[in-house]
């Protein structure tokens, strides 16, 4: 199998890379389309800061990172080295661990080397390397990253064995196989003998593609292992090998067969022939003294590599090198060494640091290691184009900016530093992610989901499926531990810390203002984690159909990844628009049919009803309790479908307007009326609510209350219309404004949270207000409205 064919297996949700070198459109073109077209859609990397630099400053910026996948750029003394893919489904894993970086030449033109190694139930045994590689992500996540750790929470949620080997404390590692990692204190070469305790070693074989000019890693090996004879495998036409430096005794050199392909062996391999075992050690490290000490040394690298032991005498046929000794090599006939080592100091452009898009901001945090004052903000879209004049930066000490009226949200940054522009940063598009990332759904789940995704009006039918996804929620946490999560900046616990499960909305904003104003963006902006409960779910069917998801996100992008990986994994032409069954031609409703067509609008509006009198009940029966965000959403989803089938001012009428403007009983201001008193005056919604901390739940609890501000002032002017002695006017002008001073007690304590708002009613003005001949409602803040 060709290792880029990996990523097309089927079966897993999520893929954790990390590489030295990055190429974005090898990565595009090949292992993105594969990776999502076998359903695995949560996808990171980690890659050497300088080299992503490098790539991204000479080839330009990718078209998806940010938004369909997550890069994230790492610095260390030297090089971040190590090449893994970690594959994760719910009930199997897969780990690579190798030489290949995720460029062209790794993935399909290089002659490379890499371990594979999986775990499932007829796999059990590896359960401790699955744990290691995690743990060995979580220490090299960049500290200000926005979404790395989101991506893991979210990988291990969905993959119920892989949360029970993180939490097992009594997991043990084998003697047979073991993950060697870059460790201050306990360097590679350290970790190699230990594996090999107690063995003689009475030979050792070295392939490495790059060499140290003193072969200092070679003599450290070498000294350690016990001064075994020494067979070097190596590329003569490469010329890395410093055949000067060959020790006058004891080591042997060795040409590779060719395969007439002239293809670059970028491998790396040590094999310790001993007098019981045989020892494999392959990986990322090159035979170098930074490889093999790592950061024990100045500018020592971050590696990963794989020990395995196996019977002696098994291993050279096993990796197909049993007649290596057949081709000798001269050193007298090796060419001068032309220095080539893989650093991680290319790149002259400066690093832009992180750019992050939540909501309609854009926040940045600076690079470490500059010490010019930034003067200018670049935005480019995702094809490199530039979307608009440099921005200047924002007052000092501030690091945000509003996204200004753009025609397509940017995806790369750069940063103007005195005369000296910024390598292209990418910019984290936290709300793209936390869409186009989610693993698919199995079973009922993916049903339900997947009518989420295609209905195009508020049904009542939506009632149902909140009901069926808080069953499933509730049937998914009775099967795993209960949620702790910490708070920092809290009172109480170690370092200031304190576990929370639940808290209080007041406390919520509390510690949220605090984490602000002592400038812990990432704390305060994402506490949590966002998952696929049925909140977000049904929030985030709501909100598509109010047109703020999706007005800026780009259809095309998941189009172009589909055919491509049609191509690629089933070989089927590309669907395109023509291939579309025609649609029926449209005829006159006969007067049979308008029968029934009324006879419909009137189960509906009894439906509508219905739910409106269940929810009363389930609002008075739950008003001395606590209650979820569930319950927000549930009231919002109550005042769309109301909204959605209300007849117009203009009293012109179709098959979905079957609550009247004007009744005695069942009009639709009226309707509106009665389910926000449970919540503003039965309940006293906010006053017992509890949340996660996690900063989606803020967001929820704003989009409820423009929605419910919405209602309230929608159902005000929809009383008017019949005149002023309608006695429905007078108790929805108090609603609306208790309504509104409890929305505007929140939603302007931060700008953000009143940008959104206003953002939030301008989609309910689009999709209600005009339909219903009524006056849009005014913003609360100063957002301006989007083109």
């Amino acid at each position: 199998m060709k290792y880029y064919d990996v990523f097309a297996e089927s079966g897993h949700h999520s893929a954790f890379l990390t590489t030295f070198a990055f190429s974005a459109q090898a990565f595009e073109d090949i292992v993105l389309p594969k990776l999502r077209g076998a359903g695995c859609r949560n996808i990171a990397v980690l890659a050497d800061r300088s080299m992503l630099n490098l790539n991204l400053a000479e080839f330009g910026a990718p078209r998806y990172a940010g938004a369909l996948y997550h890069v994230a750029k790492v610095g260390v003394g030297g090089a971040f080295h190590p090449k893994m893919a970690l594959l994760i489904g719910a009930d199997k894993g897969r780990l690579l661990i190798g030489s290949a970086n995720l460029t062209a030449l790794g993935l399909a033109g290089n002659r490379e080397l890499v371990a594979d190694v999986r775990y499932s139930s007829e796999y059990p045994q590896h359960g401790h390397i699955f744990r290691e590689a995690v743990q060995y992500l979580r220490r090299h996540i960049p500290g200000e990253d926005p979404w790395f750790h989101d991506a893991l929470a979210r990988a291990t949620r969905h993959a119920p064995w892989l949360r029970d080997l993180l939490e097992d404390e009594d997991l043990t590692a084998s003697d047979d196989l073991r993950l060697l990692s870059d460790f201050p204190e306990i360097p590679i070469l350290d970790q190699i003998e230990s594996a090999i305790s107690g063995d003689t070693i009475d030979r050792l074989i070295v392939l490495s593609p790059y060499w140290d000019a003193q072969l200092e890693g070679l003599s450290r090996l070498r000294s350690t292992l016990g001064d075994p004879v020494v067979d070097v495998l190596i590329d003569p036409d490469q010329a890395q090998f410093p055949a000067e430096s060959l020790p006058s005794d004891g080591v042997e050199l060795f040409g590779l067969k060719k395969d007439n392909s002239g293809r670059f062996v970028h491998a790396k391999l040590f094999v310790a022939l001993g007098e019981t075992w045989d020892h494999v050690i392959s990986g990322s490290m090159n035979c170098s003294l930074p490889a093999i000490m790592g950061p024990a040394v100045s500018r020592g690298n971050a590696e990963l590599g794989l020990y395995k032991r196996v019977d002696r005498g098994t291993a050279l046929q096993a990796l197909k090198l049993a007649g290596y000794r057949d081709l000798p090599v001269k050193p007298s006939e090796m060419p001068p060494r032309v220095a080539a080592n893989e650093t991680s100091d290319a790149s002259s452009a400066p690093d832009g640091g992180t750019f992050t898009i939540n909501g309609e901001r854009l926040y940045w945090t600076p690079p470490s290691n500059v010490s010019f004052e930034p003067e200018e903000l670049q935005l480019f879209d995702r094809d490199g184009s530039e979307l608009q004049p440099p921005l200047a930066m924002p007052p000092a000490g501030a690091r945000s900016w509003a996204l200004p009226d753009l025609v397509a949200r940017p995806r790369t940054a750069r940063i103007r530093f005195g005369d000296t522009w910024s390598a292209p940063t990418i910019i984290v598009d936290l709300d793209e992610l936390a869409l186009r990332t989610m693993p698919p759904h199995r079973g009922k789940k993916r049903r339900i989901v997947d009518y989420l995704d295609e209905t195009e009006f508020e049904d009542p039918e939506l009632l149902q499926v909140i009901n069926e996804l808080e069953a499933l929620d509730l049937e998914e946490q009775s099967s795993r531990p209960e949620r702790v999560i910490s708070l920092p900046g809290s009172a109480g616990g170690e370092d200031g810390a304190q576990e929370h499960r639940l808290l209080s909305y007041e406390d919520f904003v509390r510690a949220r203002e605090r984490a602000r104003q002592a400038d812990d963006y990432q704390t305060a902006r994402r506490i949590g984690t966002r998952y696929d409960s049925a909140a977000d779910l049904i929030s985030q069917c709501l909100n598509r159909l109010i047109g703020l998801v999706g007005r800026n996100l780009l259809s095309d992008e998941e189009e172009d990844l589909r055919r491509q990986a049609e191509i690629d994994l089933r070989g089927s032409e590309p669907t395109t628009s023509d291939d579309q069954e025609a649609p029926e031609p449209d005829r006159k409703t006969q007067p049979a049919e308008q029968q029934t067509v009324r006879q419909q609008a009137k189960a509906t509006a009894k439906k509508i009803d219905d739910a409106i009198r269940a929810f009363e009940k389930r609002t008075k029966a739950m008003a001395n309790q606590r209650i979820s965000t569930a319950e927000l959403v549930r009231l919002r989803t109550l005042l769309q479908i109301v909204l959605a089938y209300a007849e117009p001012a203009d009293r012109k009428r179709n098959e979905r307007t079957v609550l009247p403007i004007t009744a005695e009983s069942g009009d639709w201001p009226r309707l509106l009326g009665r389910l926000l008193m449970q919540h503003f005056r039965t309940m006293r919604a906010l006053q017992m609510l509890d949340v996660e901390p996690d900063e989606n739940e803020q967001q929820r609890v704003i989009e409820y209350l423009a929605v419910a501000h919405f209602a309230a002032r929608m159902a005000l002017a929809g009383a008017r219309q019949s005149g002023p002695k309608n006695t429905l006017i007078a108790p929805l002008e108090k609603l609306a404004a208790d309504v509104e001073t409890q929305v505007r007690a929140v939603v302007t304590l931060q700008k953000s949270d009143g940008d959104k708002t206003d953002e939030i009613l301008f989609g309910l003005n689009d999709r209600f207000a005009t339909k219903l001949k009524l006056p849009q409602v005014l913003g609360l803040c100063a957002f301006e409205k989007p083109s």
